[in-house]
């Protein structure tokens, strides 16, 4: 059988135009179809630009290996709080040109095609899902037309949180239900045919028990954690070390869980074995369970970076949100960390109700720590508390600000994220302001992602 899987392009605004990571999801399932003998080709029309050393810049376009992969599509959209301050931004098209698409299925025919909505939850949070589908249902729809007898299956983050967008996309088969077995897989690294990821995601677990209120891993993942056999894990990264690969990210949602039976005999493994590694997680570390003795441990596996989320300094909204987050446990994880770590934490912007005080008092207590600010513009998420039926999702994309107000500016909102954030510029612009939104992204220096 002959597969094709296909990350479609991304639409979005500058600033998370360029924030992306492989999408891990889509190569385990290439992998799972090489290994079963199929033919495989994986068309990555969204390839990883943070940290890619084949992104250029030239005269103000940005170009992967050459192809131009960033498009002003001439459209605009509303912010947040827009009856106020009347500010817009241009909607950037993310990807590769879909005549490669085209010329594809035209030259080979395929039995089954996979498209992937999103494919890696480290982008989850940066996207809206409205602009994601706009992508697959332009993928799938050229599938259908050019290939009307292949398979379409479409799975992906965003095809299990919507699960009501996935039905609507013309594919044939749709996964909508959290698929632990191939999350584990180990992704064959030779799929990467122009460019070896920055760093590889590793994958030891799958879903998380916290519940967190604004949280999509239980709607994607579940909440009840399984687990990937420690010795399996040890045995993948020493084998990819073998290959060259030292850089690797660890996708668990909660890294701490189990401690002594996972994540420790894995990093205990990887010590003994004596690479010289880096090591980087996804999502931080729980402070509720961090403690000194595994901070040493983490810091001899390869760990020189670590989040140690804060999300809010006001522990009514923590409360509101669920999970076990405290302001005293982030402190005490925090202080332990220091001794061992360059740290950041990650604060919320722009949710329903806040205000420009509260954000500043997070920001605050992060910087008087000696704590690097990882500021997350917020968008609601469908399934989670925040989820907005009411509003156009157009107007939902986290860099619009949806929920800006009197309270809270959009202008604020861009002055906070571009005075603690290396990879923010003002992008926001009058509806009448003669200069082309293409500026935005002229201007925008890739987002490094640890």
């Amino acid at each position: 059988m002959n597969v094709l899987l296909i990350n479609p392009p991304e639409y979005s605004f500058a600033g998370f135009h360029n924030v992306h990571t492989y999408p891990i999801d889509l190569y385990n399932w290439a992998t799972h179809y090489k290994n079963e003998g199929n033919t495989v080709k994986v068309l990555d029309m969204y390839p990883e630009l943070a940290n890619s050393s084949l992104v250029t810049n030239v005269a103000g376009d940005m170009y992967y290996d050459g192809i131009p992969v960033v498009e002003d599509i001439g459209i605009v959209r509303k912010c947040g709080n827009y009856e106020n301050e009347q500010l817009v931004k241009g909607v950037l098209k993310t990807g590769f040109s879909y005549s490669i698409l085209e010329d594809e299925l035209k030259n080979n025919t395929y039995d089954r095609i996979v498209v992937c909505a999103n494919g890696t939850k480290t982008s989850v949070s940066s996207a809206s899902w409205i602009y994601v589908f706009m992508g697959v249902y332009e993928v799938i729809n050229r599938c259908k037309a050019i290939q009307p007898n292949a398979i379409v299956e479409l799975m992906g983050e965003y095809a299990k949180i919507c699960p009501f967008a996935s039905q609507m996309s013309n594919a044939d088969i749709s996964i909508v239900t959290p698929y632990p077995e191939r999350h584990f897989i180990n992704t064959d690294i030779s799929l990467f045919d122009v460019e070896i990821p920055n760093r590889i995601n590793i994958a030891t677990s799958y879903g998380c028990s916290n519940q967190c209120a604004f949280c999509f891993i239980p709607k994607c993942e579940g909440s009840s954690r399984r687990e990937k056999d420690p010795q399996k894990v040890i045995d993948y990264i020493g084998y990819l070390v073998g290959q060259g690969i030292t850089k690797f990210r660890i996708l668990d949602s909660n890294i701490l869980y189990n401690w002594e039976n996972h994540m420790n005999v894995i990093l205990d493994g990887i010590i003994s074995s004596g690479w010289n590694i880096s090591l980087t997680s996804y999502g931080g570390i729980e402070p509720a369970l961090f403690t000194d003795v595994i901070a040493s441990k983490m810091k001899d596996a390869g760990f020189t970076d670590l989040n140690v989320p804060l999300d809010n300094s006001d522990q009514e909204v923590l409360d509101l949100w669920g999970g076990i987050k405290s302001v005293s446990a982030w402190e005490n994880a925090v202080d332990i960390a220091k001794n061992y770590f360059n740290v950041s934490s990650y604060i919320m912007i722009g949710y329903p109700g806040q205000t420009y005080s509260n954000a500043t008092t997070s920001i605050s207590m992060c910087t008087n720590k000696g704590v690097t600010p990882a500021i997350l513009p917020y968008t609601p998420i469908p399934g989670t508390i925040y989820e907005d039926s009411s509003k156009n999702p157009e107007e939902l994309h986290p860099l619009l600000f949806p929920y800006a107000s009197e309270d809270f500016t959009v202008a604020q909102m861009e002055a906070l994220l571009e005075d603690n954030s290396s990879w923010y510029k003002k992008s926001t612009i009058k509806p009448d302001d003669a200069v082309q939104t293409k500026r935005i992204y002229m201007s925008s220096p890739a987002i490094p992602i640890n």
